[in-house]
């Protein structure tokens, strides 16, 4: 094998903008010696046959729409004012070769070292790359980032090979007098508005019967609409069989299709673009000699903080096929650079893929972040309330009616809080106007924060601020008696939870609750056996899951930090954190007159190191636990569920509660002071939207009470051992079933927070506390 000839701590491979964006943060914040490789231009799709030359575009389109709509402002321009194609394109070309020195400037001010070639893995840290003039480099990285984009497809077909794509877009030399575009996507929506508004006569193939069909229904509804109005000729339910050179024009072609009818047709056309989708860029990337794995469509593999299967190899953008835009790419990569070499404070950094923002430059705009109606009222069935407004923006209030395009919002909000969920917008200036409301989707905002916001008037977003109640409203206050059901209020289904100490007792108990109503319940403890006995005996025929995360020292910081991060591997957030884990400690009765007696008693029984165990496991790490998952419990305020719906139950005793120590003086102390601390949390975690509150269990069979289980980790607590204590005006002890009802009450109220639930038989009515 060749030699290495360079070595490197974190080796690029692709110049676009997600690889830049963390080449640059690696190198230039964090020092990590960086190299890039790109066989191309720097700035990838993006700054080169996508976003930015697409965008100048757009804007000469939009300039030539606005010169139509000039004269109903009293203006005497020429509706067919001349383009010149060939003037624009060179300056538009140029602009691009501006931005690809920019680029290259940038990666020398962060002493990135670029290289101009062709790289291939050799294994899961070296890769071989090919230069320009054909001399070789071998490098050897200690991380390798895989950011190599894709490429437009292109249908088999006869004569496929005819046509061209959104890159050959870009090469255009003249105007196309009659254009095909077949694609039903941003790519083929926007180019044909481009087309239509320069002056090309348009015809939009797509397979269905409506474009943009990931976006909500009344995005597709409207843009379909508007799109024929202006005169782009929609063909639907299309397919393509052939395409010919024409005969008898030169530079012409032929296009063979069947429509929405079945019937088969030709059109002639100067100019074909294929707009059916892209490929990652992964040919002749070594990904077989570095053992990393593709997808069925041949997509890059990696989960949210970027890993594929191969440590220290990860990947971002178009190669793996998360959310194909560019803002999404700079933010991962610089996100995973954080993490690679930005130290401990940012060991769980990643990009939080909820809610992010689109837009479709169309004429008129898309604007679109969150969920569309069908996939809320699929989550949350009757709790959904969907605020609709269509209007005529003021900008086309001089023009004549057919000429007006049309302007619709959607709010799609969800539960008694009215959160946002989804925001829909179409209508001139939504790219620019969505950047704003997008911040407060994802800061969880409800429909009263938009209420509440003054409107700038007179615009269009203060449509946003001020739109009338839908018909199906319901005041939250006035709930009606089907949405009342036990089933629907306490429904735990996909909830995400985590119990430690969940293996046996108490939080076994609340294990099993959750996973009988539909969540998924990862467990952790000491004792992996425990655990995984729990999983194989406990978990319920269907609905929820009891899952052993593996074994965690609860009053580690280290241990909980890699608990979190190997959770947040496995799931975007979590609904509620029940923290168990608690030892007993020593026993020493008191109960004497004498107090030489209490003094020997106490002092030979008991150790500083013994109460310094007690406190550390049922006080500290109840602290810390709860501090390392906020914000995985606070993710989940982005996902599906509602604000103060993030829960943490703290698993106390009445024993912190009573005045009496049962000999226990270092359980019962440890016991008060989380009592307390619950309290502290609710307080101050309060502003994050995560409630505290805690339950004080009486006596339940456990493992810790009875010193031992069966072989499901169940235990056995005799009525009369209860009995015999005579202050248990129950009489027994407390079951499953009724730890499971305190357990589901306070994971699913979010009006309660920072309160104590004594579940103890009545024993705090007899014994003094509280």
């Amino acid at each position: 094998m060749a030699p290495i000839t360079k070595e490197c701590d974190y080796l690029v491979i692709g110049g676009g903008s997600g690889g830049l964006a963390s080449a640059r943060r690696a190198s230039g914040q964090w020092s990590a010696k960086t190299i890039a490789v790109e066989s191309n231009r720097l700035g990838g799709t993006c700054v080169n046959v996508g976003c930015v030359p697409k965008k100048v575009t757009w804007n000469a389109a939009a300039i030539a729409e606005t010169l139509h709509e000039a004269k109903a402002y009293g203006f005497s321009i020429k509706e067919t004012a001349p383009f010149d194609w060939k003037t624009f394109k060179h300056k538009r070309d140029a602009y691009v070769e501006r931005l690809n020195g920019i680029y290259a400037k940038n990666l020398g001010n962060d002493h990135v070292e670029w290289l101009h070639g062709r790289a291939r893995l050799r294994s899961k840290n070296e890769a071989e790359v090919v230069l320009d003039d054909g001399s070789k480099e071998t490098i050897r990285a200690k991380k390798i980032l895989l950011a190599t984009g894709g490429h437009p497809n292109i249908p088999k077909i006869p004569g496929s090979e005819l046509g061209i794509t959104s890159d050959g877009f870009f090469d255009l030399e003249k105007r196309p007098e009659k254009v095909a575009l077949v694609g039903a996507g941003y790519i083929a929506v926007e180019m044909a508005g481009m087309f239509h508004h320069l002056g090309s006569e348009t015809h939009l193939f797509i397979r269905h019967d409506k474009f943009l069909r990931n976006f909500d229904p009344m995005i597709q509804d409207k843009i379909v609409s508007e799109y024929e109005r202006q005169g782009i000729i929609i063909h639907r339910n299309s397919s393509q069989s052939e395409v010919e050179k024409h005969p008898e024009k030169a530079g012409w072609l032929k296009l063979h299709y069947s429509d929405s009818e079945n019937k088969s047709g030709t059109l002639d056309i100067d100019c074909l673009l294929w707009a059916i989708g892209r490929n990652p860029e992964v040919e002749d990337l070594g990904l077989d000699k570095a053992g990393v794995k593709q997808n069925e469509r041949g997509q890059i593999i990696a989960d949210d903080y970027q890993n594929t299967n191969i440590d220290g190899i990860y990947s971002l953008g178009d190669v793996c096929g998360k959310i194909e835009l560019t803002p999404v790419a700079i933010a991962a990569g610089r996100q995973l650079a954080n993490r690679l070499f930005g130290g401990p404070d940012f060991r769980n950094a990643k990009l939080d893929y909820t809610n992010i923002p689109s837009v479709v430059f169309a004429h008129p705009e898309v604007g679109s972040i969150g969920m569309t109606e069908p996939e809320a009222r699929e989550k949350y069935d009757d709790k959904v309330k969907v605020y609709n407004t269509s209007f005529t923006a003021m900008y086309y209030a001089m023009m004549e009616p057919n000429e007006k395009a049309p302007s619709s919002y959607k709010l799609i909000c969800v539960g008694p809080e009215e959160k946002v969920v989804g925001l829909h917008i179409l209508g001139s200036g939504c790219s620019e106007m969505l950047q704003g409301f997008g911040v407060a989707v994802k800061m969880g905002a409800t429909k009263k924060d938009f209420d509440s916001c003054v409107a700038i008037h007179p615009t269009s977003a203060e449509e946003l601020t001020t739109k009338a109640l839908p018909k199906d409203f319901v005041h939250f206050n006035m709930a009606s008696t089907h949405q009342l059901k036990v089933q629907d209020i306490f429904s735990v289904k996909d909830y995400v939870c985590l119990v430690t100490g969940g293996g046996t007792g108490i939080g076994l108990m609340a294990t099993q609750a959750l996973a009988a109503n539909g969540a998924k319940v990862y467990i952790t403890g000491r004792r992996m056996e425990a655990l995984e006995n729990a999983a194989k005996n406990h978990s319920p025929e269907g609905g929820g899951h009891i899952i052993p995360i593996g074994p965690c020292d609860v009053t580690s910081k280290s241990d909980l930090e890699k608990l979190v991060q190997k959770l947040a591997s496995k799931e975007k957030y979590l609904n509620l954190l029940i923290t168990n884990a608690g030892v007993s400690g020593p026993k020493a009765p008191p109960d004497s007159t004498s107090a030489d007696e209490l003094h020997d008693k106490i002092w030979q029984a008991e150790s500083v190191d013994d109460w310094s165990s007690v406190l550390k496991t049922n006080v500290t790490s109840v602290y810390f636990s709860t501090v390392a998952f906020l914000p995985l419990l606070q993710a989940s305020i982005g996902e599906k569920f509602a604000p103060r719906s993030p829960s943490v139950i703290v698993i106390s005793s009445m024993s912190g509660i009573m005045r009496h120590s049962q000999g226990h003086f270092a359980y019962n102390a440890a016991k008060g002071a989380t009592v307390h601390l619950s309290k502290l949390m609710s307080a101050e975690f309060e502003k994050a939207e995560v409630r505290v509150n805690s339950i004080a269990p009486g006596y339940f069979p456990s493992e810790m009470t009875m010193k031992e289980s069966d072989d499901s980790n169940k235990t056995h607590m005799p009525a009369e051992k209860v009995q015999e204590k005579g202050h248990v005006p129950a009489d027994r002890p407390g079951s499953d079933e009724e730890m499971a009802q305190a357990v589901i009450f306070l994971c699913k109220n979010c009006y309660v927070n920072g309160e104590l639930i004594a579940v103890d038989g009545g024993v705090l009515n007899q014994v003094p506390g509280r």
